[in-house]
């Protein structure tokens, strides 16, 4: 299938930049068109997804120029044999904004691309039982930064189903990322081996991982430490439950950061850089109705800085972040869908003074017009405080609060076909 959408939606902030005691705020409004088309070819021996984007930002202000950008999504999976052997190949191509301290966009995008082939191979040994892998080549590239790097990752498993209930497998995963000379970082591998276990009863899902993570970078510093995953999905009845997870692991922030690529080309972006080893504790509290859902939840991790391959980072502290967050969405008649969302996040660094908060409400609001065309509204209000960085690096005490108010008409002439026949999108975990 092939096909196409078109949205126009008008922004509205009244907060542009960042604002401090001694700076006035900027109201802006932005009109934005995007024009999509997406994809979903299969052949005999092949099985091809993309979704191709243009948008044009149209700045109601006499500082800016209006912006064109452009997104592309795609990949291609082809069998060199019946059943075993198939080579992947996919390109991310899109745009990240320079200061994601600001949920506004800031006129200042910079270009990223992900380019990922290489060979996969999956073999039945039985009917409960699967052996395979994956060898990876990673290019990225982003305009702007010296943050390119190549990276190689060789991933392998081993799954058996021990009975109805019970699933049991192991894994072994090798990276090897590399960056260039003129990089503030060195070249580094991780390797995970990790064994994993999930039993599903009438009431409860289980899933434990426990295993090990070996760090060596190219100044022959190396660290090894345990790591695990667990978590317990119980239901109350059938639309009510209670999620609770933990964990403990090695993740690099810079190379995570801009992995989620929207189908509007934007990838998401934080303020952490470099290794950390993450330690977090969850929960959440669920209802999954006909026609409302319903959650509420809190996070609580750590993040322990890992001096070596990371030279230096904007705020490479040790520090603390907490949220608590609940959404509502109910479906009003056959035609309207309206939503809230709250949360408050928080941060603290363990090394410094250095802490910030920063609450979020969301309302939305999607109407049916025809069988093809959709009116969407979002009203967002962020209020922050604390030690807030901006664009140019510096940090300081600092006051946020900024409205954002989101109307756009969306035109989807496929979206009957979609629902039934979805796209089978571009797995982004490969760049990770």
């Amino acid at each position: 299938m092939i096909g196409y959408d078109a949205e126009y939606r008008a922004d509205y902030t009244d907060n542009a930049f960042q604002s401090q005691s001694n700076e006035n705020k900027v109201d802006e409004l932005t009109h934005n068109y995007r024009l999509s088309f997406f994809g979903n070819l299969t052949g005999s021996r092949s099985k091809s997804d993309f979704i191709a984007t243009m948008e044009y930002r149209d700045y109601q202000d006499d500082t800016s120029s209006d912006k064109a950008l452009s997104s592309f999504l795609g990949s291609s999976e082809i069998a060199l044999t019946s059943r075993t052997l198939s080579w992947y190949v996919a390109d991310a191509l899109g745009y990240f904004d320079s200061d994601p301290n600001l949920r506004f966009n800031t006129r200042d995008q910079e270009r990223v691309n992900y380019f990922v082939t290489g060979p996969k191979v999956l073999y039945s040994i039985a009917a409960d039982k699967d052996v395979g892998g994956k060898l990876f080549y990673t290019n990225h590239n982003r305009d702007g930064r010296d943050l390119d790097y190549d990276k190689l990752n060789l991933d392998m498993f081993w799954d058996q189903y021990l009975n109805i209930r019970d699933n049991w497998g192991v894994s072994l995963e090798h990276t090897l990322m590399l960056y260039p000379d003129e990089a503030d970082r060195g070249d580094y591998t991780i390797t995970d081996l990790n064994t994993y276990f999930t039993r599903k009863t009438q009431a409860n899902i289980y899933s434990f991982t426990v295993g090990v993570s070996y760090l060596q970078t190219e100044d022959e510093k190396d660290d090894t430490s345990a790591n695990f995953d667990v978590s317990l999905d119980h239901l109350f009845t059938r639309r009510t439950g209670l999620l609770l997870e933990a964990g403990y692991n090695l993740s690099d922030e810079s190379v995570l950061q801009d992995t989620q690529l929207t189908q509007t080309g934007q990838f998401e972006a934080t303020d952490e850089s470099g290794l950390f080893y993450e330690s977090r504790l969850g929960a959440k509290y669920y209802y999954k109705g006909v026609r409302s859902d319903f959650d509420f939840g809190g996070e609580a991790r750590e993040l322990e800085y890992v001096d070596g391959p990371q030279q230096s980072a904007l705020l490479q502290n040790d520090h603390y972040t907490y949220s608590l967050y609940t959404n509502y969405k109910r479906f009003v008649g056959r035609s309207l869908d309206v939503g809230i969302g709250l949360e408050a996040g928080h941060k603290d660094y363990i090394d410094s003074e250095f802490e910030d908060t920063l609450y979020t409400t969301t309302l939305t609001m999607d109407y049916v017009m025809s069988r093809s065309l959709d009116l969407e509204t979002k009203v967002e209000y962020f209020q922050g405080e604390g030690n807030l960085p901006s664009a140019d690096g510096s940090t300081g005490d600092r006051s946020y609060d900024e409205y954002l108010i989101s109307v756009g008409l969306h035109w989807d002439p496929y979206k009957s076909r979609r629902s039934r026949n979805e796209i089978d999108a571009f797995d982004l975990s490969v760049i990770n």
